[in-house]
């Protein structure tokens, strides 16, 4: 699953950026898709994109097991999973990119705080971020 949700989402950049940098020549063309490819990547809040992906794993997984488990409510359960696959199916195409938009949109607001923030407060909290992952590991 997890593949599946990021190879969507990468597969919809790459289309994206497939169109865009048809119209250029070739060397801006490199240009430009590097420049792209920067944009999409998230730099302070991938991990939340990461935890997300493995919170979806964890639930497929719990539903998988429970649906096995509910032998004699099995055929109750297929009926209603169909009902909601066909209701929710149109909705997830419509919006599947929605969540994504809004992670770069606050990745990118986190960008624009970290340029406030004064270098005494940044070094002071690195060093917290290295002294507990020293304690950790």
């Amino acid at each position: 699953m997890k593949e599946g949700v990021v190879g969507q989402v990468s597969g919809t950049i790459s289309e994206a950026f497939r169109s865009q940098s048809q119209k250029l020549p070739t060397k801006d063309k490199r240009e430009w898709l590097e420049e792209r490819k920067e944009e999409a990547e998230l730099k302070y809040l991938e991990f939340v994109q990461f935890a997300t992906i493995q919170a979806l794993m964890h639930c497929a997984i719990l539903y998988s097991y429970a649906k096995e488990r509910a032998s004699p409510l099995k055929p109750g359960v297929d009926i209603v999973e169909e009902v909601v696959k066909t209701v929710v199916t149109p909705v997830y195409y419509r919006f599947h990119i929605v969540p994504v938009e809004i992670l770069k949109y606050a990745d990118r607001k986190v960008a624009d705080f970290d340029r406030h923030v004064p270098s005494n407060v940044k070094k002071v909290s690195s060093e917290k971020a290295y002294n507990i992952s020293k304690i950790k590991g």
